[in-house]
């Protein structure tokens, strides 16, 4: 499986996370509440529900930022 490079960089109710190197194309179930640093060179897409149904709530474009509260993760190139 083809990954980003770089990492992603989100803010939780507890503790600033990453996620490096995450794998394009493939849904993973993070939360996130608050600032969400998109440090990867792939799109990143918010879904406001666990397994990334229906349609992306945010596109975070690579090395773009933005404050949202999010329960998973796909990204695309």
């Amino acid at each position: 499986m083809r990954q980003a490079g770089g990492t992603l960089v989100y803010a939780t109710r507890s503790a600033p996370k990453t996620l490096p190197k995450p794998p394009l194309g493939h849904c993973e179930n993070v939360a996130g509440d608050g600032l969400l640093l998109n440090n990867t060179d792939a799109t990143a897409l918010l879904y406001g529900f666990k397994n990334c149904p229906g349609t992306a709530a945010h596109a975070v474009a690579p090395g773009a930022h933005l404050d949202a509260t999010f329960q998973s993760v796909k990204f695309v190139e």
